[in-house]
């Protein structure tokens, strides 16, 4: 079936293709991608293409080089939109792992990237996180892409307050990697199918509205996310529908840690976690959320106590922070264990985490401690 954004027709945008959204957020939907077609189709060559900003002021068009021709954005008949032209659309090979991987013919470029060479080995790490394209409120700066986000900055967060960004999970200018795209209440977030956000529901007992962490890839169309537009004072907030669910392929990822452990992404409240395995820890009482932040609270502790530290943040090739490179490893392995084994490292993990707070406490407090004595002598 051919999408809205591929035939610009105004009978394309109803209630059956949007049905969960209002006619107003259709209408709204319809001017936006009219104005994005008119701004991205002047563009006749590829550099120029995806230098052109749309309408919303941050995101730009996209190439599709099957067809040789500029467009908005999102899969159509003609392939999927590209955001780069760096000359090698295609694979990168198979990576350096064991082994100098082929450079590979990288599959069908209209389809974004390959799969590259066979080679000895060296698998590239999943995308854990946002593409560049989202937005995020940087305190003093208002709206900027997400790929332009800082160590240091200060950004919205879950409650409507802002948060300091002490830390990337993953960071990567150059990976190309596929997202789920997730159209919500006309706010669109693209995040990787493990990172985690929140949903709310109502509870069966009393009919109070309960909020929850989840994998992005168990959202289906229908499902009410936590969003900033309805955030208030007090931290709750209600819910935008999901109206739209689809896969883009983009250049760059970017996972930033705040110390609230959440973040608002494109107008949606999301998590700084991923959740390594889809349904959760096994016989495990506490979420995936709440066992990700306890584990990076020693991080956030020395962080606090001394940010020059955490500020020349160092990556491995892939991307991946030092500060998890070898906690996700672990978390990797034991994803992929017998029942049994995850049964006994979960109960393992979810003691430890418990601790973590308590610890992360008195050596906060053992620190303060020595520099007063250090101070008064």
């Amino acid at each position: 079936m051919r999408t809205c954004n591929e035939i610009a027709d105004l009978a394309c945008y109803n209630q059956f293709f949007y049905g969960g959204d209002t006619v107003s957020d259709i209408c709204e939907e319809y001017d936006e991608a009219k104005a994005d077609s008119r701004i991205c189709r002047s563009a006749t060559d590829c550099t120029t293409c995806t230098s052109t900003i749309k309408s919303d002021g941050v995101s730009t068009c996209e190439w599709y080089s099957n067809g040789l021709d500029c467009g908005s954005g999102e899969c159509t008949q003609q392939g999927c939109g590209v955001d780069y032209c760096d000359g090698d659309e295609k694979g990168d090979g198979g990576g350096d792992g064991g082994g100098d991987g082929g450079d590979g013919d990288g599959g069908d470029p209209d389809c974004c990237y390959g799969d590259g060479g066979d080679g000895g080995g060296g698998d590239a790490v999943e995308a854990l996180c946002f593409s560049g394209r989202n937005t995020v409120e940087v305190m003093g700066q208002g709206l900027v892409s997400m790929d332009s986000l800082k160590i240091g900055d200060y950004v919205r967060v879950r409650g409507g307050d802002f948060a300091k960004v002490y830390s990337f999970g993953h960071y990567n200018t150059n990976q190309k990697s596929e997202y789920l795209q997730i159209k919500a209440g006309g706010n669109t977030l693209e995040i990787t199918k493990s990172h985690m956000v929140f949903i709310t529901h109502e509870k069966e007992d009393d009919g109070s509205v309960a909020k929850s962490s989840v994998p992005a890839s168990l959202i289906k169309v229908g499902d009410l996310l936590l969003a900033a537009s309805t955030e208030n004072n007090n931290g709750s907030g209600t819910s935008i529908k999901v109206s739209k669910i689809g896969t883009v392929q983009r250049n760059g990822s970017y996972a930033p840690f705040t110390t609230s452990g959440d973040i608002i992404v494109s107008g949606i409240v999301a998590s700084n976690y991923i959740s390594i395995m889809e349904t959760g820890l096994p016989a495990s009482v506490v979420s995936m959320q709440w066992i990700a932040h306890a584990f990076k609270a020693p991080h956030r502790m020395i962080c606090a106590m001394n940010f020059k530290i955490c500020e020349n943040e160092t990556y491995t090739e892939e991307g991946l922070s030092l500060w998890i490179y070898l906690p996700y490893y672990a978390a990797l392995w034991l994803a992929n264990q017998h029942a049994i084994v995850k049964f006994i490292g979960s109960v393992s993990l979810v003691g430890v985490m418990s601790l973590a707070p308590i610890v992360t406490a008195m050596s906060a407090l053992r620190f303060l401690h020595n520099r007063k004595v250090k101070a008064l002598c």
